[in-house]
């Protein structure tokens, strides 16, 4: 689940209008609770940048499936 940004919000000519942070929160809010109401594993990715959001991924698999990152 990646939480949101206010740098990724920007009106892209499609929404009647853009969500508020506010919004954006409280839907990750309610999204979290279900998956953790649901016991549905899941990792909060709070960086923006992509490398860091990659390196948060890497290290979740490393840490919970380290064999998926092994190579031949």
């Amino acid at each position: 689940m990646v939480t949101p940004h206010t740098e990724c919000i920007a009106d892209d000519g499609v929404r009647l209008s853009k969500p508020s942070m506010d919004e954006l929160r409280h839907f990750t809010d309610v999204m979290l609770a279900q998956l953790q109401q649901q016991d549905i594993s899941h990792h909060t990715i709070s960086v923006l940048d992509r490398q860091g959001r990659v390196e948060q991924i890497v290290e979740v698999v490393r840490n919970r499936k380290p064999s998926l990152l092994k190579t031949a």
